[in-house]
């Protein structure tokens, strides 16, 4: 006598939809979650590019500080070529607004007697998300200090 047990066994279909079932739930779950992660990678992503252009301004603007004199006569020209200079490094900068870059430069005579040339260049950025205990905006900032060429 054979004495099977049919009641026991799994249909192959029957199983296919029960994990077929399983995985979209997972997925349901889990999807928000790595959508976060994503959305914070691409924010920490456009926030480094952003402060490396802002790099990239400023020491634009320093190589000329370096190697242009400033005097009282020129000094108005002198500071728009710099803010144009750190503008068009900016430029190629997705999402970029002119109005959002500031740039000082503070000459000043150290002991020496040599010029030298403060830059502070500073540019406000929106992150792609509202995340909670951040800023809607913030500013980056960066700072060179160099000597101009005798």
């Amino acid at each position: 006598m054979n004495h099977r047990n049919t009641n026991l066994a799994v249909s192959p279909m029957r199983s296919r939809i029960s994990r077929t079932g399983v995985a979209t739930t997972e997925l349901a779950l889990s999807l928000p979650v790595l959508l976060l992660l994503l959305l914070a990678a691409v924010d920490y992503a456009r926030v480094s590019f952003v402060a490396c252009a802002l790099a990239n301004a400023v020491g634009a603007s320093s190589h000329y500080a370096a190697t242009h004199r400033v005097t009282e006569r020129n000094q108005a020209d002198w500071d728009t070529t710099m803010q144009e200079l750190a503008q068009a490094e900016m430029a190629e900068t997705p999402g970029f607004v002119e109005e959002n870059l500031t740039l000082t430069a503070v000459p000043s005579v150290n002991g020496d007697g040599e010029t030298v040339v403060e830059l502070n260049g500073s540019c406000l950025f929106s992150p792609l998300v509202d995340w909670p205990g951040m800023p809607g905006q913030f500013l980056l900032r960066k700072s060179v200090t160099v000597v101009q060429y005798q």
